[in-house]
């Protein structure tokens, strides 16, 4: 194709000249044939190589003969070409998804040591890791006139030294005197070692970047970065910042930073073609999302505004946090249904339960209390785990929830165990739990780290026959030598202070998978988590119970202690 347009360009010029240059221009045959030997028809061919021996009408009837075959050359040719490069996108070829998280970043050749190890530092030992491991923000590295700078802002400066000088200004030992056309900026550094007075040559054109101060006309920037040559990848771009934490034995120096951006933009080169789309069309379509690898690349290397960049608010960058709650709600879905395929006993609860329940209390359910001891009862009726949080305030009433639904299993004949985080928590909730269960003859057992080991043992033998049927305790509960005959619902109170694993503990000591009711007026992060995306199902209680006193919270210092004692 070059040979062609080339070809044409020479036919276009010549046709046009007079009869004496055309006759006068030789060289015609050699080079037209030999651009366009794998074009045209033999015979054609013949005849382009006679062309300098032709009268100027003759020579140019053959140039505008050519100039059309050469067009209908470069019109097929382009087709030809159009069609190499479909069926080579068609060809394309994405790696399975799974071989980004086996290729190992210490194992990619293109990479240097030192950016190897700045992968290290940060933790991303795969190519995934890598390629998801983001900038918490963004600086503009792009080239600026100083004449347009506004005060405080950074930028990339390309300037002529004047002049470099010993000052003592403060903690300013050296001056640089920079221009840039008609304007002038100074250039402090903290020191005064020999490689600046060797670098700042007069005359030397250097590439400075940093943040510009103006104080009345005067320009300056104060221990500016120093670039030896305009590299593409961190330079005359906006430049990702990543956080450099992470391992502890590799040490980080001043350019570690450049060292992961030249790292990353090798692997986007190199990797980024063969990644594929896991999103559907449909929905990255719908809300308006770039593909993955466009997505990632313009994550890392991103154009446009700055605001807008370290705002988060791309089209790139709100595929990529799309893309990570989409995917946590699909895992929370996941789990969810992976938990609904375990049986789980269903509990008989009888119409007339809650009316037979609040006949006991002095004192009357609010309707958040009612709404969410109805969630349960139809959660609980299932012959799959229910699993389920309720969140209210200090004072809301989940006690009185977690009492309802702990009485409507044992009046059904199955086991519930209550597990909080402390001794006195744990007696507080028996207090209550009691005094509505004596009213129905069900015993509630209290079983804690103090209980004597009479105690425990009688308490043990009562679990493991299901005579007891209602068992409040601590970490107590998730001992070895704890057995149930048929656990079917397990309340956690204070469930943020509990880990994965003490609450998995307690939920194992059923044969079946029991209902699951968690508790909090805490609303960490975590516990938010869990609640938005699918994990858990969640009731929530607002209203407070009619007289209830409100919560006040009140700072005492030290010398105040009396104080706050006489007011506990």
């Amino acid at each position: 194709m070059k040979n062609l347009k080339q070809a044409k360009a020479i036919i276009d010029k010549v046709k046009n000249y007079d009869d004496k240059l055309l006759e006068r221009t030789t060289g015609l045959s050699e080079t037209l044939s030999s651009l366009l030997q794998d074009y045209l028809p033999s015979g054609l061919l013949e005849d382009v190589k006679q062309i300098d021996g032709l009268t100027p009408p003759k020579k140019r009837a053959l140039l505008d003969y050519l100039s059309k075959a050469v067009d209908q050359a470069v019109s097929s040719e382009g087709d030809r070409e159009g069609k190499k490069e479909e069926k080579k996108e068609k060809k394309k070829v994405f790696l399975p998804l799974e071989d980004f998280f086996q290729i190992q970043v210490k194992d990619v050749q293109i990479l240097k040591p030192i950016e190897k190890r700045a992968f290290k530092k940060v933790g991303a030992e795969t190519v995934y890791d890598a390629l998801f491991f983001f900038p918490r923000r963004y600086e503009d590295k792009r080239l600026k006139d100083l004449s347009s700078v506004k005060e405080g802002e950074s930028g990339l400066f390309r300037l002529k030294v004047v002049d470099v000088k010993k000052v003592k200004k403060g903690k300013l030992k050296t001056q640089v005197v920079l221009k840039q056309g008609n304007k002038t900026i100074n250039a402090y550094f903290v020191h005064d070692k020999p490689f600046l007075f060797t670098f700042f040559r007069k005359g030397r054109e250097v590439l400075l970047y940093g943040k510009v101060s103006r104080f009345g006309r005067e320009l300056s920037m104060v221990q500016p970065e120093i670039h030896r040559e305009e590299d593409p990848v961190v330079l005359n771009r906006i430049v990702p910042v990543y956080s450099l934490r992470g391992d502890s034995s590799v040490k980080i120096t001043s350019q570690t930073i450049n060292h992961l951006r030249r790292g990353m933009h090798k692997l986007i080169q190199k990797y980024l073609p063969y990644f594929p789309e896991y999103l559907p069309e449909e929905i990255y379509t719908r809300y308006r999302l770039p593909q993955i690898r466009e997505a990632l690349a313009l994550t890392h290397f991103p154009e446009g505004d700055l605001d807008a960049v370290n705002s988060f608010e791309t089209r790139p960058q709100l595929r990529m946090i799309f893309d990570e709650l989409f995917i946590l709600e699909l895992a929370q879905s996941y789990r969810k249904a992976i938990i609904r395929k375990n049986p789980a006993t269903p509990i008989n609860v009888p119409p007339d339960f809650m009316e037979k329940f609040q006949s006991v209390l002095p004192f009357q359910l609010t309707e958040d209390q009612k709404k969410a001891l109805l969630d349960i009862f139809r959660d609980i009726s299932k012959p799959y785990p229910m699993n389920r949080m309720v969140q209210g305030d200090v004072g809301s009433g989940k006690t009185m929830v977690a009492v309802g639904s702990s009485l409507a299993v044992a009046l059904d004949g199955k086991q519930v165990a209550v597990m909080a985080p402390t001794e006195i928590l744990a007696q507080q909730h028996y207090r209550n739990f009691k005094a509505v269960f004596d009213r129905f003859s069900i015993p509630v057992y209290l079983l804690t780290g103090s209980t004597s080991q009479k105690e425990k043992r009688e308490i043990y033998e009562k679990m493991e026959t299901g005579e007891a049927k209602v068992v409040i305790g601590t970490h107590a509960l998730i001992q070895e030598e704890v057995r149930f005959k048929e656990l079917s619902l397990v309340i956690v109170d204070e469930q943020h202070r509990f880990g994965v694993e003490q609450r998995k503990a307690l939920i194992e000591k059923s044969g079946k998978m029991p209902h699951v009711l968690v508790m909090t007026a805490t609303p960490i992060p975590r516990t938010l988590t869990l609640a938005l995306y699918g994990d858990l199902d969640v009731s929530i209680i607002k209203q407070m119970p009619a007289g209830r006193k409100p919560v006040k919270t009140v700072l005492y210092y030290e010398d105040e202690r009396e104080i706050m004692i006489g007011r506990i």
